[in-house]
């Protein structure tokens, strides 16, 4: 019979015996120097001894048979059983005598099942079972001694003493779980407060990085909860127990990350709104409390589409506490409706620990105790979760609701709000450009699995090239962050720009930046720069920092002019959502900057005008209203609006040079109306072909340059910039034969157009003369209307 099985080839030691080819080779050594294979009377074993080991350990790794076993190696089944009973006991472990100081163990119970009625007992598991004592070096894991089996009927705390485990273990410090209560392990008082449980956790993390998480039971009558909600731990549903008292256990669960097939589904809802308990109680529980109806409205049908409901660990906490059994397992049912969170519990406990720092200070009458924690936490997790809306009906988590905005941004409304702004809420939290300004130019998510095909496309350097590059992008995959992974493509489908963000408080991050070699590469990476600034400042951000340590060179090049800088050896730059005077802008960058612990420059009333634009430009959207900086309002035609600002937006794409640049010209006639550079504009589209296109101011921009020359020369000069043709061009000239160019950039369409009749109130409003004759060109508006039409045209509501 020819043996299938041999240690004469290295890849069967492996999987039969758990030990690296190196590791076996000193156990047979080992085996040699103890008389395992010296010559004695009768016939010689007819396997060597390195395939005598392999044998043995597969019997007791596998659950084979020795009829099974025997013939993989060559041998009869009574040859197999010689070789066990000979070679086993040499291979059993030996007791250590003694441990070295300080050393910590871990024991626990195992269950064999085994048909020797004579030592089993039918256990939990209902199979006849020998309960065996296994003690472990917590810092080594490896088995320092088992012992004798019991009936597997025994609990572990009676099993430890009689097994004589116990004994072998001297005076050594041993940890256990709950099963041993009375014997003096895990409960002793010398052995609490010094983080045992944690390093356990931990050491398991490390261990088993591959696993989708940590699952435990816990009896509930143990009040153990607070532990393992310290651990990271949520609860997970709850089971009766199989003792005879039927005690309930709890399940608990610890999330290591990992995305699963969930994760990556993307909410077909406008809008993911996360709810507290009292919100899930009215739609999901037994009882029927006052209030109810307002939250009801969430589940109407019509809101089906519109919203979709998230819930946190701090709700499966709550429903954990409850006392009614009946109540807390038809509320832990309901869960499987919502959509799960699981947060990063260190980033959570991170931001809650902010904002009652922040609710302290605001709020100096407020009692800091566990019911202000529980509710901030909901604020918190919400926020590490990437979602920025909390309905609640509590009226304490109410009164937080602007320390949430300001420290976590999170909006904490009622479901009535909820149902009745849905659109307003929505742009608050998701902002997904479909197309690059009206170009060809699209962007869309980066597909999962499609890591690898980017890294031809996007230069990168020093450690992070090809697989680093590829495993970072995969990193940002799923996970407790919502991460969004953009990828720009132009007309032919080629990859041109990446990035990544995610939203952690008030600060945008930035994980990647990157363009590809590209004849537009240079304007592609100062329109995504602006495009990042415009989704930080839609999302409510108030500091960007792109944290990618290989940014591509056009964009870092061009990160300066923008208003970053470098800070812990990142590029970071302050959203300052102010339009106001001077002092209204220094105190919300200053408190950014103390944030950061960066120095900011002093602003006063009356600055310069080109020092108000500088500061503008590095803290946009920022607008300085008592500074020297004029403001204009340009009337323009729906037709160059168009092609300008796709406003209205075109059936056809634009130019992609055009709807990418950053930087446009408009010419008009060479007659002076004070224009002066820098200055701010304001434009305002004339009368269009039909309602809804013309009569309104849908935008600002700032002015760069003003130019007045032939048409010719403007049109050399800017053809690659304007819209017009050279004939455009010499229509706008006047009888002197010249025309006027106006550059400008950085280009914000409002989301609310501002309409003639709601401009004419806002003039008469500040008392400002008003005439219609201001429409008719261009014309110096005061700084006070200009800040009322700005304001006008980002309000929300």
């Amino acid at each position: 019979m020819s043996a299938v099985i041999t240690a004469s080839q290295p890849s069967w030691i492996g999987p039969f015996t758990g030990l690296s080819p190196r590791c076996f080779s000193k156990l047979v050594n080992a085996l040699r120097r103890e008389g395992a294979n010296a010559v004695r009377r009768g016939r010689p074993w007819s396997l060597p001894l390195e395939d005598r080991v392999p044998l043995v350990a597969a019997y007791w790794r596998t659950n084979l048979t020795l009829r099974q076993l025997a013939p993989l190696f060559g041998i009869s089944k009574s040859a197999a059983d010689r070789i066990i009973d000979r070679l086993a006991p040499l291979l059993a472990l030996r007791p250590r005598l003694r441990f070295r100081k300080g050393t910590v163990l871990i024991v626990d119970g195992t269950l064999v099942p085994t048909r020797d009625h004579a030592v089993a007992e039918q256990s939990k598991n209902y199979r006849y079972s020998t309960n065996h004592q296994v003690v472990i070096d917590a810092d080594t894991r490896l088995i320092v001694a088992v012992g004798k089996p019991l009936p597997g009927n025994r609990n572990d705390c009676r099993t430890w003493e009689l097994s004589g485990a116990k004994g072998s273990v001297g005076n050594a410090t041993v940890i256990a779980d709950g099963g041993y209560r009375g014997t003096g392990l895990c409960v002793a008082e010398e052995q609490r407060g010094r983080g045992i449980a944690r390093r356990l956790v931990e050491g398991i993390k490390e261990r088993y990085p591959q696993r989708l998480g940590i699952k435990a039971k816990c009896r509930r009558d143990y009040n153990l909860s607070g532990m393992w909600r310290s651990l990271g731990f949520v609860p997970d549903g709850e089971v009766r127990g199989r003792g005879r008292d039927g005690e309930i256990l709890d399940g608990w669960w610890l999330d290591l990350g990992h995305p699963d097939l969930f994760t990556e589904m993307e909410s077909d809802a406008l809008l993911v709104v996360t709810v507290d308990h009292g919100v899930f109680a009215d739609l999901r529980g037994l009882a029927d409390t006052a209030g109810a109806e307002e939250s009801r409205a969430l589940d109407a049908g019509w809101m089906a589409d519109l919203v979709e409901l998230a819930y946190t660990p701090q709700l499966v906490h709550e429903i954990r506490d409850l006392p009614n059994t009946a109540e807390r397992q038809h509320q832990q049912a309901a869960l499987t409706g919502l959509r799960k969170l699981s947060p990063d519990s260190e980033a959570v406990a991170e931001r809650s620990r902010e904002l009652l720092q922040a609710a302290s200070k605001a709020m100096p009458d407020l009692t800091v105790d566990a019911e202000l924690r529980l509710r901030l936490r909901y604020v918190a997790e919400t926020s590490c979760a990437g979602l920025q809306v909390l309905a609640t009906r509590d009226p304490l988590l109410s009164r937080l609701s602007d320390v949430a905005w300001e420290v976590a941004r999170v909006r904490v409304v009622s479901p009535s709000t909820v149902t009745l702004h849905v659109d307003e809420l929505r742009q608050a939290q998701v902002y997904r450009p479909a197309d690059l300004m009206g170009t060809e130019f699209r962007s869309g998510e980066v597909a999962t699995g499609a890591e690898d095909e980017l890294v031809a496309f996007f230069h990168q350097s020093g450690g992070d090239d090809g697989s680093a590059f590829a495993e970072r992008l995969r990193s940002l995959n799923g996970g407790s962050v919502a991460w969004h992974r953009e990828l720009l493509r132009d007309g032919q489908g080629r990859p041109v720009a990446l990035y990544a963000w995610a939203l952690d408080g008030r600060t945008l991050i930035v994980p990647v930046l990157r363009t590809a070699g590209h004849p537009l590469e240079q304007t592609l990476a100062r329109q995504l720069l602006f495009l990042i600034k415009r989704l930080g400042r839609d999302c409510g951000a108030e500091i960007i920092r792109i944290s990618d340590p290989h940014p591509s060179e056009a964009a870092r090049s061009a990160a300066g002019d923008d208003g970053f800088f470098e800070h812990d050896g990142r590029l970071v730059a302050l959203l300052v959502n102010v339009c106001g005077t001077a002092a209204e802008v220094e105190a919300v960058a200053g408190g950014l900057a103390r944030e950061l612990t960066v120095d900011t420059t002093s602003l006063r009333a009356g600055m310069p005008a080109e020092v108000a634009s500088v500061v503008e430009r590095a803290w946009w959207p920022a607008k300085i209203i008592d500074s020297e900086l004029p403001s204009f309002l340009v009337p323009i035609k729906p037709r160059w609006s168009t092609e300008l600002f796709n406003v209205p937006a075109m059936l056809m794409p634009r130019s992609d040079v055009l709807g990418i640049s950053r930087e446009h010209v408009y010419y008009r006639s060479s007659g002076r109306r004070g224009e002066s550079v820098p200055a701010r504009l304001l434009w305002y589209v004339s009368d269009g072909s039909s309602q809804g296109e013309g009569q309104m101011v849908v935008g600002s921009s700032r002015l760069d340059e003003v130019l007045i020359d032939t048409p010719d020369a403007l049109f050399s000069k800017f053809e690659h910039l304007g819209v017009y043709g050279r004939a455009e061009v010499q229509e706008a000239a006047d009888a002197s034969g010249r025309a006027m160019a106006l550059r400008f950039s950085d280009t914000e369409i409002f989301p609310k157009p501002v309409t003639l009749r709601r401009l004419t109130s806002l003039a008469r409003g500040l008392g400002l003369p008003w005439s219609s004759n201001l429409l008719i060109s261009l014309s110096k508006i005061n700084s006070e209307l200009f800040q009322a039409v700005y304001q006008e045209g980002h309000r929300t509501t």
